[in-house]
């Protein structure tokens, strides 16, 4: 993971919004946008407190799409509504 230096091949996908999805609900974040965008890992990108997910950095991977971008931020959005949040967490 190269959050600290990116790489060339480094994005990051940020959201409009700060969420808390939890330690579960940050996993199957970083899950989902790895898979949704062919990047070879991901990790969440947290507020400087600490407190929150900005956003996803995603290592090994080209330019998301609009539409897959779009996806990324609204699974995030589930994970960060309390009624949605993940069960087996």
């Amino acid at each position: 993971m190269s959050l600290g230096q990116p790489g060339s091949d480094c994005r990051d996908v940020r959201f409009s919004f700060a969420l808390s999805p939890g330690e579960a609900g940050e996993t199957a974040l970083e899950d989902y946008a790895r898979e949704l965008s062919g990047a070879k890992s991901a990790q969440c990108i947290l507020a400087p407190d600490g407190k929150g997910v900005l956003g996803v950095h995603l290592c090994g991977a080209s330019e998301p799409e609009p539409s897959v971008l779009a996806d990324i931020e609204a699974f995030a959005r589930t994970l960060d509504a309390p009624e949605q949040r993940l069960g087996w967490s």
